[in-house]
């Protein structure tokens, strides 16, 4: 078994995918009135980038403290994190929309469209099953999931991740004990540099302008863990980075029209940002378990919502006060379903790669991580 400080993450975890929901649900299932009131704050969207921030910390974590030398296991670990619920919220998706489609009901969104040709195809439905793939998306001609985007985008960075881990092994066989899973992963990161460089000046996919994000998270352990003398420098320049980012996007919204508040999804960003450093130091004893629980629900939360709001929208006519609260009301019981459906052999099949469970000891100061 192995024991690492729990961080209370986990309700802060859940309020973002809450908050990308709600999101999604004001734009496509309330009245017309607050849906336009809610659209320049992008709640949802914010939420995203500070998730990619969160998802750094905790996983440049649980690779130097549980995956030192294994960049094998740790990217066998990820895989069953990421992929049997993915699988299982697409095949949701995947039976929403051909039921309403063949009922002759299906709305995707406010606009009433419905399935393009091709949509429910044996080769869309296969790539939309691999749809936690990096760039898997090209070939698809339809995403039934179309919050999958930041799935592939974890990906790349367990990529990263797994390279940092793989060099670090790499260095300690030549004798090289000063080249640590610390430095090589900021290595990484100053490779992916010009990466992102690119990206914000749109002479590549815009995937690679979230990277300062993750460089943030990631920075922000080594400084809180004391593994690196230059990660708070690594942490200044990436916020540095992320306020490029955010200020090189355009002030109206390209698909929609709409005026966004940038002046307060940035305050926004940055105080949510910041939540992560004070809640990187918070103990909160015997509530650990219950704010590890609220964590779990996250990831079948984000990838369940979609469908709920297609079923939503597939039973209903017109934007209602009503549609909106039943669509927030089912979202956290079918997420709730998917997660004991799927969860309970996963995390068998986890502990079994990690070499042990990690450990809940009594006092309730350390729990069970969910990496």
């Amino acid at each position: 078994m192995t024991d690492l400080a729990y961080r209370p993450f986990g309700a802060f975890r859940l309020l973002l995918a809450v908050k990308v929901l709600q999101q999604h649900f004001l734009a496509n299932l309330a009245p017309a009135g607050l849906a336009q009131a809610a659209q320049p704050y992008e709640i949802g969207s914010v939420s995203v980038l500070v998730f990619f921030a969160l998802s750094g910390f905790v996983i440049c974590e649980a690779a130097d403290r549980v995956y030192g030398g294994r960049p094998g296991a740790f990217l066998a670990n990820r895989l069953l994190r990421i992929v049997p619920l993915f699988v299982a919220a697409t095949v949701l998706a995947i039976a929403v929309c051909w039921l309403f489609h063949a009922l002759g009901t299906l709305r995707l969104d406010r606009s009433g469209a419905g399935l393009p040709a091709g949509a429910l195809s044996a080769r869309n439905l296969a790539l939309n099953l691999l749809g936690f793939l990096p760039f898997s998306n090209v070939a698809a001609t339809f995403n039934l999931v179309p919050v999958a985007w930041a799935v592939r985008l974890e990906m790349l960075f367990y990529l990263a991740v797994a390279v940092a881990l793989g060099l670090s092994w790499l260095a300690r066989r030549l004798d090289r004990p000063a080249w640590t899973f610390a430095r090589t992963s900021l290595a990484v990161a100053a490779l992916s540099a010009p990466l992102f460089v690119l990206a914000v000046l749109r002479r590549l996919p815009e995937t690679f302008a979230l990277a300062p994000y993750f460089w943030f998270g990631g920075a922000l352990y080594f400084a809180v863990a004391g593994r690196s003398r230059g990660a708070a420098a690594v942490v200044a320049v990436s916020l540095g980075a992320i306020v490029w980012e955010f200020a090189a996007r355009p002030g109206q919204h390209s698909g929609l029209g709409f005026e966004r508040a940038v002046a307060v999804q940035f305050a926004l960003l940055l105080g949510l940002l910041a939540a992560i450093a004070g809640l990187a130091r918070l103990r909160i004893g015997g509530l650990a378990r219950t704010d590890r629980a609220l964590g779990d629900l996250t990831y079948a939360l984000y990838l369940s919502h979609c469908a709920v709001m297609v079923a939503v929208l597939s039973v209903t006519t017109g934007f209602t006060l009503p549609g909106y609260l039943a669509g927030l009301a089912l979202g956290v019981p079918v997420a709730l379903g998917l997660h004991r459906l799927i969860e309970p052999a996963v995390d068998r099949a986890r502990d079994a790669i990690r070499g042990g469970r990690l450990r809940l000891p009594a006092g309730g100061t350390r729990v069970p991580l969910r990496s």
